[in-house]
């Protein structure tokens, strides 16, 4: 019997991914416009993410607009695409994702920005945006990262979604079908998109240092709709029917751009997340779905209704963009996996980033969830914050050890590395150099391996600064990324573009001014310089207990353009 050929092998893959969906909201079948959604992720990962399936109920209901997907393809696939010269195509379909009218990539993190390049190289299209001369396709891109600074994807970009997409995305597809159906020309369809709320429109505003100001958009709670169009076992949920209950997190840990970016900090009423699951089929699990799912206030209410319907519901979290199922609850104990993010080994230090988390509680939750039967405990820890002492990383192993003599589980530990995020308090610290970060891991690697069944993986420490030039750049940083896609290494491509790959281990002062400043968040630096000096406080403070904090009026009261920060009000807990 002959072997297949790669074309049907991989075409034979993708009609099996779909083959293994089930559709569980109606979806438009039909229209004049057609969307290509993308994740620079793969299959797996993107369907994980409660972003990629908002963005996806949006553009598959919207009148005449239809949707398709397409994702990052495995190794196996994309060494292929890359062989012979064959373009990323859509799930539904297998078309390219070159022929729709409109492309939005869905980005969740920042290595994604390579990727999304790779994507539009393969399916041979021009990069820069300013040479894309046609009308169609228009390019577009949201997500997280892209949120806080979509500078380094600028120069590639007709135009950028900044915050959530709710309350932004609906006129900008609006907007497009009519001048679109009129014939107009492709800068007279970006000039009045750029006049929308919430749309960065790089030709228009600039794509340097934009001279206009930015409003990152928000949906109110009522409007929150998050929930899976399609489940299927291929993704890290396994078949589960994700229901979103709260969006952002209401802890602001002064390192986590999650907790930043989505604020402020919403829940769904109870009542509203039970509606939701009347037209799902009782048969199917749920996973109720949030940053901290644990502190929701109607996880209770919801939890009891879906025990007395007879209804499966666990509890994961979006943390890090890892769906995990949390075992905090009964139901979620039957999964048998608690993860858990002590990021630190100490309380000390916990205090200085923010974290609300103490070691006794880390202590207690494994217990509780030792005696509804832990199948695997999962930790993540960070190495490189600041005002990490060694003291701070040796407690990291003691932890380890005192949670062994709680629990015969597994343990998997995962270290990142910190890095100095746009909009968070500690946007001005420095990243620990690379050299240091590994010395460090490893130092922490030989005391973990005395301690029976625990799993070590670290995060490459080159990998993070190149992350951190890219979170934290500018339009340099993402030409930097397409010198590289032609063959450059990393140092020669940022030598190219005239960006030192040095500048992210400099701390900086709360004055400097960032190529993200043109954006307004609904907070300032102002709020962010306030909490950078709570943490130098609280670490004075646990060093030094008899040292008073500084008094506030030593801190900076007003941003770099001499406004007052009054969007802290509305979103102070």
């Amino acid at each position: 019997m002959s072997r297949r050929s790669a074309p049907e092998r991989y075409n034979q893959r993708r009609l099996g991914l779909l083959s293994d969906e089930r559709q569980i909201s109606g979806v438009n079948r039909s229209g004049v416009f057609e969307t290509a959604l993308v994740s620079p992720s793969v299959y797996r990962v993107g369907m994980s993410l409660l972003g990629f399936h908002v963005m996806l109920r949006q553009l598959s209901t919207w009148p005449d607009t239809v949707c398709e997907r397409s994702f990052y393809p495995e190794p196996d696939e994309l060494n292929w695409r890359k062989r012979t010269g064959r373009p990323m195509v859509t799930l539904e379909s297998g078309r390219s994702i070159a022929g729709f009218d409109l492309i939005i990539f869905c980005v969740s993190s920042v290595p994604e920005f390579i990727r999304l390049l790779e994507m539009m190289k393969l399916s041979g299209m021009e990069l820069r945006g300013a040479r894309r001369r046609t009308t169609w396709p228009l390019v577009a891109c949201c997500g997280l990262p892209t949120t806080a600074n979509p500078l380094p994807l600028a120069p590639f970009m007709d135009f950028f979604i900044v915050g959530e997409t709710e309350p932004s995305l609906g006129p900008v597809l609006d907007t497009i079908k009519s001048l679109g159906t009129q014939g107009a020309p492709k800068h007279v369809l970006l000039d009045r998109v750029a006049e929308l709320p919430g749309l960065y429109v790089p030709a228009i505003h600039g794509r340097e240092r934009p001279g206009v100001t930015i409003m990152r958009q928000w949906a109110m709670a009522e409007a929150l709709r998050g929930q899976a169009v399609y489940i299927t076992r291929n993704c890290a949920l396994c078949g589960r029917v994700v229901i979103e209950t709260a969006r952002g997190c209401p802890f602001n840990c002064r390192f986590c751009l999650e907790g930043y970016i989505h604020l402020p900090y919403r829940e769904r009423k109870a009542e509203e997340v039970l509606a939701s699951l009347e037209p799902i089929d009782s048969a199917l699990p749920l996973a109720l779905t949030a940053n901290s799912p644990l502190v929701y206030a109607g996880l209770k209410e919801v939890m009891e209704v879906c025990c007395a319907e007879g209804r499966h519901a666990s509890i994961t979290s979006l943390r890090a963009d890892r769906a995990r199922a949390i075992s905090g609850s009964r139901e979620g104990a039957e999964e048998g996996v608690l993860v858990l993010f002590p990021e630190v080994g100490t309380d000390g230090l916990r205090r200085v980033i923010g974290k609300k988390l103490t070691n006794e509680e880390i202590i207690g939750q494994v217990v509780k969830a030792d005696a509804s039967g832990l199948k695997r405990l999962q930790l993540s820890f960070s190495i490189g914050m600041p005002f990490e002492t060694d003291e701070d990383r040796e407690a990291i192993a003691s932890l380890v050890e005192e949670i062994r003599t709680h629990t015969k589980a597994p343990i998997d530990i995962h270290f990142s590395n910190f890095i100095p995020r746009p909009w968070t308090a500690f946007q001005w610290m420095p990243m620990v150099r690379p050299q240091i970060l590994r010395k460090r891991a490893r130092e922490v690697e030989q005391r973990l391996r005395r301690i029976r069944k625990v799993a070590c993986s670290f995060a490459e420490a080159r990998e993070s600064q190149i992350e951190a030039l890219l979170a934290r750049g500018d339009c340099r940083a993402g030409l930097a990324v397409h010198k590289m896609l032609e063959g450059l290494s990393w140092t020669a491509s940022f030598a190219e573009v005239g960006v030192s790959m040095d500048w992210v281990f400099e701390r900086m002062e709360p004055t400097v001014q960032f190529p993200w400043d043109f954006l307004n968040m609904g907070f300032g630096h102002t709020r962010l310089a306030r909490e950078l000096g709570s943490a130098i406080s609280a670490n004075i403070q646990r060093h030094r207990k008899d040292v008073p904090p500084p008094e506030e009026e030593d801190l900076p009261e007003e941003d770099e353009d001499g406004d007052d920060d009054d969007g802290d009000e509305d979103f102070d807990e």
